[in-house]
């Protein structure tokens, strides 16, 4: 079984280190929000978004990159919608 203490901390060093390297972050920002995740159990990422010190675009994007996964852009969505005869507006 992986040690996911272990993984988080991956994760968090390589997220951090790529949204550094993007300068959406800096250091200093960085190890304040390790800190704060060692107190409180909460991903890294949500930590960063939740005091502003990262945008949720910046976030979404670095994340993207970080796991390989292409970003849903506005464009990607239908102009009209789908379903709308199936589907109430309410959902």
């Amino acid at each position: 079984m992986p040690d996911t203490e272990q993984e988080n901390t991956t994760v968090t060093q390589s997220l951090g280190d790529l949204l550094i390297e993007r300068g959406k972050l800096d250091r200093a920002g960085l190890d304040r929000a390790e800190r704060l995740r060692g107190e409180t159990n909460e991903r890294i990422d949500t930590i960063l978004t939740k005091l502003g010190m990262v945008s949720e675009g910046d976030m979404a994007e670095a994340l993207a990159a970080h796991l390989d996964l292409p970003l849903v852009e506005k464009d990607d969505y239908p102009v009209a919608a789908i379903l709308e005869d199936r589907i109430s507006t309410n959902f």
